[in-house]
């Protein structure tokens, strides 16, 4: 959540700040986080900076069954 933080309110184009959104974005793919992925991609986009590491195809989280 940091790194969502960051690359809202931060320049994505600084260094530091583009490592922890592409650090953050690897965590959102692997856990499914599409909500979280959006929002990071549209605070990239209205910094004007390109995002460092394209994505092609978001991993879908499996479905877990959950026994009561």
């Amino acid at each position: 959540m940091t790194g969502l933080e960051m690359g809202t309110l931060l320049d994505p184009a600084e260094p530091e700040v583009a490592a922890a959104v592409d650090s953050t974005r690897a965590i959102f793919e692997r856990l499914g986080a599409r909500p979280y992925l959006d929002r990071l991609d549209v605070a990239v986009a209205a910094s004007g900076a390109a995002p460092s590491r394209a994505r092609t195809a978001r991993p879908v989280a499996p479905e877990v069954a959950v026994s009561e």
